[in-house]
């Protein structure tokens, strides 16, 4: 730590400072100027006061407050000066601290003491007369940038990175229960999502969908959406019960079932053991009820029969027979579900990897990928075409200052993909310049939910084509389907998996 910290200040010119807080804790700061000072060597040693700190003319300018993630310290960001030169070229100076009980600085670490650490920054900053400041967190950074720019009227901007909306919310999804329940115990916890919606200052909210540490179900953007729609009358949004949530994971999950006994090591039946068969429901004309039968019936009652629902414990029971029958068709039907598992996405974040990620808790994964997907919308992926449903991508008419299209809009945030290639190609350096002037953070959240809902009607268009496909094998295998209930129970006669009768039946 003692070489970075020497780095930063002979590569970057950073002023070393001592802050006190309301606790009386020292805390380790650095002042990196983004412009050069005539008192460039002024309380720039370790050893000097902390009234002479305090009383240097060096600190002038915009400054961003630079809030750690959890367990790093300000030495390191001498190894990503991309983030400092990204805010120096800009004219804008940083300051860089370590949390009590980090590094040098003295104290303990608490959410509540974090959030005490950056108000003295802010003390200390005024002090100095600066009067724009900006605070950058991330992650548990997250919570002292929230909450300075909730309380201070000084702060003009926050940027809340891939941060957590509640602290017991993020441990919970990413070790357990008994970690949130380890956090409340202690007293360790803390929430982002007021401090954030109620601060009245610019908000840049970034945000990772593959990030592994806060999960989407515990990260800000979805909090954040949740207060939005709360705010919308019913008919504005769409509401989904829990009920239906969990038809459509138990569905889900028993599609993934058949993919993972079609592609596991299963061996047939060696004729040791009987597969236990589907369980058919007759409804009694007689009113005594209910009668069950095994198998596929006896003659002339395959009218009054139908099949109970075949769950997934069945499929890993029977894995022999869902192989055999299933095996041929499993690319289909990992086609059918990728129509609309990753087709789509709410900010990123696939269905897919909404259900996989979360399988202890599939409605709430579903929910948040609901929410996130009405507020934010879907990324675009520079592949899919969708002009068919209505997706825009005529160019404008020549000289006219047209509203950007929702291809140019596209190929204006994928730009560092492959940005001389596209740019030049599809938009001119002259219409280049002009997005750069027209494009609002509004246009391009409407962009972001109309994309949403065009990548919906796709994921349902495809759907519907893969599915008949499907159907369509499916009746096509009704005899295989037969032929193995035929070896492996005592039912015999022609029944497919789920049909009471003959041909036609489907699995």
């Amino acid at each position: 730590l003692h070489q970075m910290r020497a780095e930063l200040q002979m590569r970057f010119r950073g002023k070393h400072c001592w802050v006190k807080t309301k606790s009386g804790n020292k805390l380790d700061a650095m002042f990196i100027p983004a412009a050069s000072s005539d008192d460039d060597d002024e309380a720039a040693g370790e050893t000097a006061p902390l009234t002479a700190a305090a009383s240097s003319r060096s600190f002038v300018g915009p400054t961003v407050i630079w809030c750690n993630p959890n367990a790093a310290y300000y030495e390191t960001m001498i190894y990503q000066a991309s983030w400092l030169e990204f805010w120096l070229d800009r004219g804008i100076n940083i300051f860089f601290f370590n949390y009590s009980g980090y590094g040098r600085s003295t104290g303990l670490p608490s959410p509540g003491g974090i959030a005490e650490d950056g108000e003295s920054i802010v003390q200390f900053l005024k002090g100095k007369g600066i009067t724009e400041i900006a605070v950058y967190g991330r992650s548990i950074g997250g919570v002292t940038a929230c909450h300075l720019a909730n309380k201070f009227p000084e702060i003009k901007m926050l940027i809340a990175d891939r941060t957590m909306s509640r602290l017991q919310l993020a441990a919970k999804h990413l070790y357990g229960s008994w970690a949130a329940a380890g956090l409340h115990l202690t007293r360790m916890t803390h929430t982002n999502v007021d401090n954030f919606c109620e601060a009245r200052c610019y908000k840049v909210l970034i945000v990772d969908p593959k990030d592994t540490m806060i999960l989407d179900m515990a990260a800000l953007r979805t909090a954040v959406a949740e207060r939005a729609l709360q705010r919308l009358r019913p008919e504005e949004r769409l509401d989904v019960d829990d009920d239906g949530l969990l038809r459509l994971a138990e569905v889900w999950n028993f599609f993934q079932t058949i993919l993972t006994v079609c592609e596991g090591d299963y061996e047939l039946n060696d004729g040791h053991g009987s597969a236990r068969q589907p369980t058919f429901r007759h409804d009694g004309a007689d009113g005594r009820g209910p009668s069950d039968f095994t198998g596929v019936g006896a003659q002339g009652a395959a009218t009054a029969l139908r099949p109970e629902l075949v769950s997934a414990a069945w499929l890993e029971d029977n894995a022999a027979l869902v192989k055999l029958t299933m095996s041929p068709l499993t690319d289909q039907l990992r086609s059918l579900l990728d129509s609309v598992g990753e087709l789509i996405e709410a900010g990123g974040t696939s269905l897919n990897d909404a259900l996989f990620d979360n399988p202890n808790d599939p409605c709430a994964a579903l929910r948040c990928v609901l929410t996130n997907l009405q507020v934010w919308g879907s990324l675009p992926d520079m592949q899919g075409d969708y002009e068919p449903l209505g997706y825009r991508v005529a160019p404008p008419t020549a000289g006219v200052a047209a509203e950007p299209t929702d291809r140019e809009v596209e190929i204006f945030l994928c730009k560092e993909l492959d940005s001389d290639y596209l740019l030049s190609r599809e938009v001119s350096t002259e219409r280049r310049a002009e997005l750069l002037r027209i494009l609002t953070p509004e246009t391009i959240s409407i962009f972001h939910r109309r994309l949403a809902r065009i990548k919906v009607s796709a994921a349902r268009k495809e759907l519907r084509r893969r599915a008949s496909s499907l159907q369509s094998a499916l009746a096509c295998s009704s005899d295989l389907v037969g032929g193995a209930f035929g070896m492996f129970g005592e039912g015999g006669g022609g029944g497919g998996l789920g049909s009471s009768g003959g041909g036609g039946g489907s699995p």
